[in-house]
């Protein structure tokens, strides 16, 4: 059991910046780790975070970035330099996996992972988090009275978890979302002659009316990258 609760402790979770703001975080003894225990009352150890970049200050060897996803704001702090923090600027889109800490009783993030990305991926995030009842309903009332169904929206939230309450549904789900996602994934590996392909090109070849949002979710779930500038390529 001691190994199970040592996975599940490392899972990252998809979040808003909101969730952390409003969480408490909770110091664990020296044998655990420390966690953030959302409102909804989860446990969040690690954190999958996309947010545009509003301030960038630097004070010595550390490197403040201050995230705002339109929920909330909040500091992600480097305490040594990288070379791909010089390249990040004010106004980039960033796709973060960090631990949540805290200090003088104010929250922030140190990031594991942290690559820039396309500012359509806040759209995908903003999806998902409707999807989960994080939004407030004024936030999320527009797609509600659209009753917009997203083909892709299960293929994100865990690589090959298509988890219901209703097995026939889910099932029904998955053969949905899995026929456009391979049809992808089949694309982008014959179109690749080693330079990635464009995007433009998977999305004309694919012939799928919601191609754009499928790729925009395979890019944040890690089954496909981007290796130049408007080009993917498969993992």
């Amino acid at each position: 059991m001691a190994d199970v609760s040592s996975f599940q402790r490392s899972l990252v979770a998809k979040v808003v910046l909101r969730e952390i703001v409003e969480g408490t975080y909770v110091q664990e003894s020296e044998q655990q780790p420390n966690y953030l225990f959302t409102t909804e009352g989860k446990k969040i150890y690690r954190a999958n975070i996309i947010a545009v970049i509003v301030n960038k200050q630097k004070i010595g060897s550390i490197t403040n970035l201050l995230l705002d996803d339109s929920t909330g704001k909040m500091t992600l702090r480097f305490f040594e330099e990288q070379k791909n923090i010089e390249e990040i600027n004010m106004g980039d889109v960033v796709l973060v996996i960090g631990r949540i800490r805290i200090f003088n009783n104010e929250k922030y993030l140190s990031a594991e992972i942290m690559r820039r990305v396309e500012p359509l991926w806040l759209k995908v995030r903003s999806w998902e988090c409707e999807k989960k009842g994080l939004l407030s309903l004024e936030e999320g009332a527009k797609e509600k009275n659209q009753k917009r169904i997203d083909p892709a929206e299960e293929v994100i939230l865990e690589k090959g978890n298509f988890a219901s309450d209703n097995n026939a549904l889910g099932r029904s789900i998955q053969e949905d979302v899995q026929l456009p996602f391979q049809k992808i994934i089949k694309i982008i590996k014959e179109l690749d002659q080693g330079e990635g392909v464009l995007i433009e090109e998977v999305i004309t070849k694919s012939m799928l009316g919601d191609s754009e949002k499928i790729l925009e979710k395979m890019l944040v779930c890690g089954e496909i990258f981007q290796n130049l500038p408007g080009r993917v390529k498969v993992l």
